[in-house]
């Protein structure tokens, strides 16, 4: 009787602690996702300053401003993203985009040519920085 309370005990123990570890887990991944779309939005808005010091360049010199940035020790890519997308009504034209490890599969952190940074996903866009 004694050794079925006890094991009792052990196994809620042993459940209490796997919950306890799956919601820190959790938590830390939105952590760092958010830490992700403050790290790239500075990247953008490099990646932004840098082509209008470069006169706003298209085609190849816009590429290798981007080929700048890009690194295997990063979680993230940047590259040229040309999409218009809608937030609240206002039509906005993509120049930049960065995927991220960090984010969901088909989600994109994306700047414009006005210094609008917003996150384009299929649940929806939202903006996420505006240096106006």
């Amino acid at each position: 009787m004694r050794v079925k309370k006890l094991t009792s005990i052990i196994a809620l123990c042993v459940l209490a602690v796997a919950i306890i570890c799956a919601v820190l887990i959790i938590k830390a991944n939105r952590a760092f996702r958010r830490i992700a779309i403050v790290n790239d939005t500075a990247t953008l808005m490099q990646l932004l300053s840098d082509w209008e010091k470069a006169g706003q360049p298209s085609n190849q010199e816009a590429t290798n401003l981007v080929a700048k940035y890009e690194s295997p020790y990063k979680s993230y890519k940047p590259y040229i993203i040309t999409n218009a997308v809608q937030v609240d009504g206002t039509n906005y034209r993509c120049l930049f985009g960065i995927r991220d490890s960090w984010f969901a599969r088909n989600e994109v952190l994306a700047v414009t040519s006005e210094g609008v940074v917003m996150l384009v996903s299929r649940k929806g866009n939202q903006i996420v920085y505006s240096k106006h």
